[in-house]
């Protein structure tokens, strides 16, 4: 996950769409806000929903 998280962060100018499973979804979000983005807290993801997160 952080190295992930790392390699999308040199692309910081840019949108990113990413696209995964929910169980992944948790542990991305979780992440990501504590890495001081922005965005939905969302218990159980929906499918073909589009979650926004800003930093």
């Amino acid at each position: 996950m952080n190295e992930f998280l790392d390699s999308i962060n040199d692309e910081s100018n840019s949108n990113i769409l990413i696209v995964c499973h929910g169980f992944f979804m948790n542990t991305l979000q979780k992440e990501l806000k504590s890495r001081g983005v922005n965005g939905q807290n969302i218990k159980r993801p929906k499918n073909g929903t589009l979650y926004l997160y800003e930093k």
